[in-house]
């Protein structure tokens, strides 16, 4: 009794495993096997009723066959015992025991003495011995009664064996059975392809929905799903299309909105930045200590508001196509070589070694300088923020194959959770947020946007890789200048503004 209680428990765990699998498997694979299983069944249940069937239907030619011969049989020997032939009885029964599962046949008067026997030994011996010795054969039997006029004669018995029954049903199964298995191979594969296509036709819609959401997580606002039917999933992919609609429009209306707002505060922000210039510089007369702080803070968070409401402006323009690109072959050495002198003496305060790698050699890229040098920029000062005293930040370029230039910045900080990783390039996301807290370090989440929008838009790739408590690097791609593009005037950054040189 236990060891079937656990192999019924072993039967349910399997089962509820394989439904635990089966969750994760895709629409369109669990509509196919369910169709496929669905065939096996149904050729399972068709295979045992058509087998049900023609053991009925052969058993009851059997006995019909059986109940035939009998009669025959009845007749020779009613004729034969109305002629009082003794011999043409005997040959009647002989020629019987001869057909095909036959196993004996005899004939007992009224009295219950048996006349004739096809074995002899049985001969004139008394029916109950006979049927005493009889079974140990496994055999049916069927008499009949023969008559003398209006008075029994006596009774005419034929046992049939028994083997010879299961024997035929076991050919005429094997008969049907291969006919049927290939018939059922044939309807299973038919039915996969079958399935496949229909699966495929009606997972389609649904398919479209979920690229279509991913498109909108990612922040593709003009994506439209295909409408490939008019049923209830057709119905689902105009509603899809109509919210993405009205998403867009609520995201141009904000943008709109904080461009307007940002390109306002420029203006006011500029000029208190410059009027505290203007005080801290002495020209309007000498301040306490005191007073100087006070300026130099209201100065230090205009520019921290200043810079916020620059990369607002920069990401409206990228995200509504509106961002100007001057995209010509440049110098990419002297572009790194400005972000490393801007950010050097922030690197000595902060203890941390600022190194630099980029070889003389390096073919000119195409691209616009000042926006690179904006992009290296925010990798640089993002790199030193999250660096440690004592730590090290590199920014390096190489050439590779594909006629393309890798630009990196490498640093040693606290590195990127693997769960945050495809997250980096998102908009207003920012990644280690108790470490900036630690480090009071503030931001808007733009920056890597802003690269990510520069970078591409000038053909571009740009990703990152990173090992917690190891460091994290940024790498991102410029096409290199072809020969005949270096005879063009270059642009070089002097002091933060774009000059050329011949």
């Amino acid at each position: 009794m236990e060891d079937w209680k656990g192999k019924i428990r072993w039967i349910i765990h399997k089962i509820q495993s394989f439904r635990e699998k089966s969750k994760s498997l895709k629409i369109r694979t669990q509509l196919t096997l369910s169709l496929v299983l669905v065939m096996v069944g149904s050729a399972l249940v068709s295979f045992l009723i058509a087998g049900y069937v023609t053991r009925s239907i052969v058993l009851n030619q059997i006995k019909q066959r059986q109940i035939s011969q009998l009669q025959i049989l009845a007749s020779f020997s009613g004729q034969a015992v109305v002629l009082r032939n003794k011999q043409a009885l005997e040959s009647y029964l002989r020629f019987f025991i001869e057909i095909p599962g036959v196993s004996y046949a005899y004939f007992v008067n009224k009295d219950g003495k048996i006349l004739l026997h096809t074995n002899s030994q049985y001969v004139n011996r008394s029916l109950k011995t006979w049927q005493a010795s009889k079974e140990a054969l496994e055999t049916i039997e069927l008499k009949r009664k023969i008559k003398l006029g209006n008075s029994e004669s006596g009774t005419l018995r034929i046992g049939f064996a028994q083997t010879y029954v299961n024997r035929t049903l076991r050919q005429v199964w094997l008969d049907l059975f291969y006919p049927i298995l290939w018939l059922t191979i044939w309807g299973i594969v038919i039915i996969f392809y079958f399935g496949a296509g229909l699966a495929v036709y009606m997972t389609r819609p649904i398919q479209y929905l979920v690229k279509g959401s991913q498109e909108i997580s990612q922040g593709n606002l003009s994506v439209e799903v295909p409408v490939v039917s008019y049923n209830e999933l057709g119905d689902l992919a105009r509603q899809f299309n109509s919210m993405v609609r009205k998403l867009k429009e609520v995201d141009e209306r904000k943008a709109e909105f904080i461009s307007i707002v940002s390109h306002d505060l420029r203006s006011p922000l500029g000029a208190i930045i410059a009027y505290s210039d203007y005080l801290l510089s002495g020209e309007a007369g000498v301040l306490q200590p005191k007073q100087v702080k006070a300026i130099e803070i209201i100065r230090n968070q205009c520019r921290h508001l200043n810079n916020m409401v620059n990369n607002i402006l920069d990401m409206a323009k990228i995200q509504s196509g509106r961002m100007e690109y001057v995209s010509q072959p440049f110098n990419l050495k002297g572009v790194a070589e400005e972000v490393h002198s801007l950010f050097d003496y922030n690197a000595f305060q902060k203890k941390i070694s600022l190194g630099f790698a980029v070889s003389a050699d390096l073919p000119l890229v195409v691209g616009d300088a000042e926006k690179i040098q904006q992009v290296i920029i925010n990798l640089v000062s993002n790199a030193l923020k999250f660096t440690k005293s004592g730590g090290y930040v590199l920014i390096g370029a190489k050439e590779m194959e594909g006629g393309v230039v890798q630009i990196f910045v490498k640093d040693t900080g606290p590195g990127i959770p693997p769960q945050e990783l495809p997250r980096v390039f998102e908009r207003f996301h920012q990644i280690n947020l108790k470490e900036q807290k630690a480090l009071k370090i503030r931001g808007t989440g733009l920056g890597l946007a802003i690269c990510k929008g520069i970078v591409e838009g000038l053909g571009g790739k740009i990703w990152v890789e990173s090992k917690q408590n190891y460091g994290t690097t940024f790498y991102f791609t410029l096409s290199a200048a072809k020969k005949s593009q270096e005879e063009i005037t270059l642009p070089v950054m002097v002091g933060g503004e774009r000059t050329h040189e011949s």
